[in-house]
């Protein structure tokens, strides 16, 4: 009789093989499927991106990269040597669309910048600014034949201090508040006695210099003229690079500012003081600069503050919005905000924010809203890598912290610009905010930079800022829904119409059955 042997066989061991395969086959198929998904966006991006065409023809590269993708994995896992040939396909699809994307940055002069010659550097920059500035066409500018006209002056200049200068008047024909020089700074160099305001019926002194002080200047005292020049012709006769701004508005506020500065030793100054006493001072330069300003006490002061009015209104003045060393303004805001939250209403005062960080305005604002809010759009002429290859982008607050509710009033004036003119945006289109005071200046442009021969730097406007109603601010700027004049009396008087006008509008909200939030 034949020995029958007990082999180890189980009914595990039986299935594992027909497992093993399924397994392998799954793995395969999820592996052709990730990289059919994976050429799909490579696909779209291209399409999108470098290729910059429009969207049906994105879904259509996106499909047809997609279903070419998937259908060489699955030729090629056939075989190593084709799944060796096809990684290194798609490697060198990858490298293709990172240097696309460089020829993109490039041509926005962002890299690569020829910046060794001043005529070569000169016709970039013009190329540049063609490409990107978004708002030729309201301004009714002919960018080519403007920088035609100042293509001899750049051949002749001798130096690149003389090239700078050609630079800055040409930037300056766009007016834009947001096109021009960053280094070296417009007012490199000048000496200031102090810095001026503009009102409605005139010029006051809003900053005043030890100098001037010394000298028998008050702080409001109105400008009437300098130099010899009656105070409208000394405005006019300012650098342009000190006087850019996109309407005669803002163009007089950005001028006022520089009126008491000059690149001489001295100037002269005739003024009216609050007093009604006239007089003519020579003001010169003096001869023992003061010390440097102590830092270090100057951060440890909220540049963000708050107080309560007699009538119990909370008060918080916002100057700006621009990060500084040593300043959380962000917290800054809340402790303002903690230290008025008894108030039944809140007035912000944002009169002279220039801007800075839409970010920052955006967290401020997000302690008055309980859901998400867009207010508005950059729109953009060309895609870019930075951007995410977007010809948009929106705009919205998130809320944050406890929610503030109590009636709410925004004072602006003309020197809101950029970030600023955002968070006004912010409270008059969701009408969460009754906002008082003037015009704002209307200057937007999400600025990029480009480096000039010599050591300078230009900024230059690339997108246009639309609100949620569909406003362009550049140029118009936002109205009140108050208006209120603000006079050279007033700034004399320590009157502040616009704050009686917010305490009277805050009085109206808190008498209505149900108050405006």
């Amino acid at each position: 009789m034949m020995k029958m042997t007990n082999l180890p066989i189980s009914c595990a061991s039986i299935d594992s093989q027909p497992r093993r395969f399924l397994s392998n086959q799954l793995f395969l198929w999820l592996w052709v499927f990730f990289n059919a998904v994976l050429a799909a966006f490579g696909g779209g991006t291209l399409a999108f991106g470098p290729l910059e065409l429009d969207l049906p023809l994105v879904l259509l590269f996106g499909i047809g990269f997609g279903i070419l993708g998937g259908g060489l994995w699955v030729w090629a896992l056939r075989f190593p040597a084709r799944t060796r040939a096809l990684g290194a396909l798609t490697l060198a699809f990858i490298l293709d669309l990172g240097l696309l994307s460089l020829f993109q940055m490039r041509a926005a002069g962002q890299i690569l910048v020829n910046n060794n010659n001043r005529a070569a550097n000169f016709e970039q920059l013009c190329q540049v600014i063609q490409a990107h500035y978004p708002y030729f066409d309201e301004k009714n500018i002919n960018w080519d034949e403007t920088c035609r006209r100042y293509q001899p002056l750049v051949q002749a200049a001798q130096t690149d201090s003389e090239y700078h200068a050609l630079v800055a008047d040409l930037l300056a024909e766009l007016g834009d508040g947001h096109t021009g020089f960053v280094q070296p700074y417009p007012g490199e160099g000048r000496l200031y006695f102090g810095a001026g305001l503009s009102l409605d019926d005139g010029i006051v002194i809003d900053q005043i210099g030890n100098t001037a002080r010394a000298a028998g200047v008050l702080h409001g005292a109105q400008i009437l003229a300098v130099n010899g020049l009656p105070v409208e012709q000394a405005l006019q006769a300012l650098p342009a690079a000190l006087k850019v701004g996109v309407n005669d508005r803002q163009s007089r506020e950005r001028a006022a500012f520089h009126i008491l500065s000059t690149s001489e030793d001295f100037l002269e100054l005739t003024y009216q003081n609050p007093d009604g006493q006239t007089a003519t001072v020579l003001l010169r330069r003096p001869q023992n600069p003061p010390a440097p300003a102590n830092t270090k006490n100057a951060n440890a002061e909220s540049l963000i503050t708050a107080e309560t009015l007699p009538q119990g209104w909370g008060l918080i003045r916002i100057p700006t919005f621009s990060p500084r060393d040593g300043h959380d303004l962000t917290a800054e805001f809340d402790r303002a905000l903690e230290a008025v939250r008894a108030a039944p209403g809140l007035i912000l005062d944002l009169r002279g924010n220039g801007g800075g960080d839409s970010r920052l305005a955006e967290q401020m604002a997000g302690r008055f809203f309980a859901e998400r809010f867009c207010y508005g759009e950059d729109r953009f002429r060309q895609r870019l890598p930075l951007r995410g290859w977007s010809l948009r982008f929106a705009y919205c607050v998130q809320p944050r912290g406890e929610t503030v509710t109590v009636p709410l009033v925004l004072l602006m004036d003309g020197r809101n610009m950029s970030s600023a003119e955002q968070f006004i945006a912010i409270f008059r289109e969701s009408r969460r905010a009754v906002t008082i005071g003037r015009t704002s200046g209307g200057s937007s442009g999400n600025p990029l930079t480009f480096p000039l021969t010599g050591g300078g730097l230009i900024r230059f406007s690339t997108g246009a800022f639309y609100t949620r109603s569909g406003l362009l601010v550049e140029g118009h700027g936002i109205q009140p829904e108050i208006h209120v004049p603000y006079t050279v009396a007033d700034f004399q008087q320590n009157c502040d119409p616009d704050l009686q006008a917010a305490q009277a509008e805050l009085n109206r909200l808190t008498a209505l059955p149900t108050s405006r939030k």
